[in-house]
């Protein structure tokens, strides 16, 4: 497998009167997922966007060839903008989401991101990789039920 460099983009959260109350803990646990199952195959990291301004982030991004979100409805509008802008500066990357959102409006979401996850993403995060390793990104991922 080729080395892949992804990040997963905390959305910024400006709704929320305390954005740093609530830890990303769901997209460490998915990057933990990548770490134990590829090792140094991937470079994953965390970029934190809670407490900056919508119209700064882009700026705050550093260049990914994939990147990787969760998104709740309020979260939409700022992430979509977001992946719009990135879409100008990196045209090369990958952007591929999951959460509720996603889960609830999947046609809407398709529109805006590359790949989306429906569904718990712990295996489907697994099967995306590898298949952007082979270069056959699938535009939607199920997680079997088990």
């Amino acid at each position: 497998m080729k080395s892949i460099s992804a990040g997963f983009v905390v959305p910024i959260s400006d709704h929320n009167f305390n954005p740093f109350r609530n830890p990303p803990l769901g997209s460490l646990y998915l990057l933990t997922i990548l770490k134990q199952e590829f090792g140094t195959q991937i470079d994953e990291s965390l970029i934190d966007l809670r407490g900056v301004t919508p119209k700064n982030a882009v700026y705050h991004v550093p260049e990914k060839e994939v990147y990787l979100y969760s998104v709740s409805t309020l979260d939409f509008d700022d992430v979509k903008q977001l992946v719009n802008e990135l879409r100008e500066v990196y045209p090369g990357a990958k952007h591929i989401a999951g959460g509720c959102h996603i889960d609830i409006f999947p046609e809407e979401s398709s529109e805006v991101f590359d790949a989306i996850s429906l569904g718990e993403g712990e295996e489907s995060i697994k099967r995306i990789f590898r298949d952007l390793s082979i270069s056959e990104l699938k535009s939607v991922y199920k997680q079997e039920e088990e």
